[in-house]
């Protein structure tokens, strides 16, 4: 008689708890896969940032072997360092396409616009790249008046723009970036009150 009434209580007591423990485990495991989707967006978005960042130093960077060039009354050593900074270009150009590509399946982003300012650096590298190389087939550039209009025009018309660009597009993966750790930490302070109030 007393093992039937032990049984009933437990019983009773798992039947009560155990829906509760069961609610709580999916509520949690639920959080914890939140958490971990938002460290892999931030781990995205610390990619892109660091993506634009080197982009726009390479452009500031490959711009500078045509004036150096001038500068220094056609010295070869600097068509090689623009060939070795136009390969860098295009390569962190491929990087961004595809790092945006990744972060597509995300509503968090702001894609479109970010694409329009990859197309337009596109757009601005190509005539960098063939101005660049008509400075180059300069032989005597440092008082050349074709120079000077040349290296103004891949400077005012298409570096600066497009650096500034990108300049607006890493502000915008900031803002972004921020709203995903604060979001993150939101669900981190929701995640301990589900596990607190399930113990």
């Amino acid at each position: 008689m007393r093992f039937k009434i032990r049984t009933k209580l437990i019983t009773a007591f798992l039947a009560i708890i155990f829906p509760f423990i069961v609610l709580v485990g999916v509520v949690a495991i639920y959080k914890q896969n939140t958490i971990i989707m938002g460290i892999v967006t931030i781990s995205d978005m610390i990619e892109e940032r660091d993506a634009v960042a080197k982009l726009q130093i390479a452009f500031d960077r490959v711009i500078m072997s045509g004036n150096d060039y001038i500068i220094t009354a056609g010295d070869k050593r600097y068509i090689d360092d623009f060939q070795k900074g136009s390969e860098n270009v295009e390569r962190l150009l491929e990087s961004a396409e595809a790092i945006l590509g990744k972060m597509e399946r995300e509503p968090l982003y702001q894609i479109k616009e970010k694409r329009e300012m990859l197309k337009d650096a596109k757009v601005s590298w190509r005539n960098i790249k063939e101005i660049s190389l008509k400075i180059f087939e300069i032989p005597n550039p440092a008082d050349n008046k074709d120079a000077a209009r040349l290296v103004e025009e891949m400077d005012y018309k298409w570096a600066y723009p497009a650096i500034e660009s990108l300049n607006k597009w890493n502000k915008i993966s900031y803002e972004e970036f921020w709203g995903a750790v604060m979001g993150m930490g939101r669900e981190w302070r929701r995640a301990w009150v589900i596990m607190i109030a399930g113990a």
